[in-house]
Parts: structure tokens; sequence; C-alpha cells
């Protein structure tokens, strides 16, 4: 399979007449099939991530359905605006936001997580990269975004913060609720054995009773025996 470029040219005689035709063609099968690969990749980038363009300033020039989607508008809305419009107002007033565009217009690739504010004050999180274009003479004349929707991503991992943090918050808790327990187990302790003393010293106390009633009652059978032996 080969692709050529080629024009077709009647050539007329003498008297103005078309007698042939010359083709003059250029085999442009390489070029071709290298953009078919670039329309193929950008095809294929368009269906899995979020795609905008913006002029040098921050104007957007176009964006694809993944990205209008992604922050609820259409492309009639934003077309024309400001990426401003997607960022909290107090974002897009500090020095920083102004110095992200300003290093994008000084080529510098610039890739992170970033906040951003969809219709209706959305909330969304995109893992997104900017990337400056170039045009034929090497000058910067737009700038390419591509990104990543990560919001149910981060919201189940606040999710999962706040589990932790009860958890971490509880086991705080019951740490210091062991060591309240500790002083209290000690005393605890001290008077178990000042009781378990005291049991042991009643029990010796009460074998001591219990041998002088034994005593007392031979005393009495001898006393009884020795008033039987008087009376008789």
């Amino acid at each position: 399979e080969s692709w050529i470029q080629e024009t077709y040219n009647p050539i007329l005689d003498r008297d103005g007449k078309p007698f042939k035709n010359v083709k003059f063609a250029t085999d442009i099968t390489q070029s071709s099939l290298r953009s078919a690969d670039l329309a193929g990749q950008i095809d294929a980038i368009n269906k899995v991530q979020a795609v905008t363009e913006f002029e040098l300033d921050g104007t957007i020039r176009t964006a694809n359905e993944n990205f209008l989607f992604v922050l609820g508008y259409s492309l009639n809305e934003v077309q024309g605006m400001r990426h401003s419009m997607f960022v909290e107002p107090d974002v897009a007033a500090s020095a920083e936001y102004r110095e992200f565009w300003a290093a994008l217009g000084r080529g510098e690739f610039q890739s992170a997580v970033y906040k951003r504010i969809g219709k209706g004050g959305k909330e969304v999180w995109i893992r997104a990269s900017y990337n400056r274009i170039f045009n034929r003479d090497g000058k910067p004349f737009k700038v390419v975004k591509f990104a990543t929707d990560l919001t149910d991503q981060i919201h189940m991992a606040n999710s999962v913060k706040q589990v932790v943090d009860i958890v971490a918050a509880a086991a705080t808790e019951m740490d210091a609720t062991a060591q309240t327990m500790v002083p209290t187990a000690d005393v605890t302790s001290q008077r178990s054995s000042a009781v378990a003393a005291a049991s042991e010293q009643t029990s010796v106390n009460v074998q001591t009773v219990a041998s002088a009633a034994e005593e007392l009652s031979s005393s009495v059978t001898e006393i009884s025996r020795q008033v039987a032996q008087s009376a008789q």
C-alpha cells in the first residue's frame, strides 16, 4: 500500500486543445503512516483522558468530552473563558496562580494533583500535566492539558483517613485510660496484698482460738471428772 500526493495536468497543443495528461506525484507513504499513528494516539488519549487546550494566557480554546463531563459544562459554556473559572477565587487571585501561568509561558512543564471547581461548585480533583506546544518556527502558541479524574479516589482516601483518625483517637484515649489505671492497679495490688496478709493473720488467729477452745474443753472435762470424784 502506497500513498502519493499528486496533480493531474492536461497538456494543450498549439491550438489550445488538450491532447494528453501529465501526472506529477510525490511519495508520502511514510508521512501518512506517521500522521495516522499520531492521529490514533490522540484518539486513544481523548478516549481515556480529559484534554483541554488553552491560549498562552489561559483562555480556553477547546476541550474534549471527558473534560466537559468531569467538570459538568458544555463546550459553549467554557470556550473563550479563562482557566481561572475552574479554581477558587482566592487561588485565582494568588501569586502562585499567576506564577503557574508565567512558568508555562516560559516553557516550564507543570504536573501535579490539582483541586478544581466544576459547575455548581462541584469539587473535582485531577492529576494533570500542562504542556506548551510549539509551532513550526519553534515558538509557543498554546498549552495542552492532559488530566485524569481522581475525585472518587481522593474522597475514598479522605474517608479512610477519617476512620484512621477515629481509630488513632480511640487508641490514644485507651492508652491514657490504661496509664490512669496503672497507679490504681498498683494501689489495688497493695491492698490485695494487705488483705491477703490480714486473711493469713486471721487464719492464724482462728487456729489459735480453736486450739484454745479445744484446751478449754479438755480443762472442763477434767474439772468435771474431778468434781465427780470429789462428790464420791
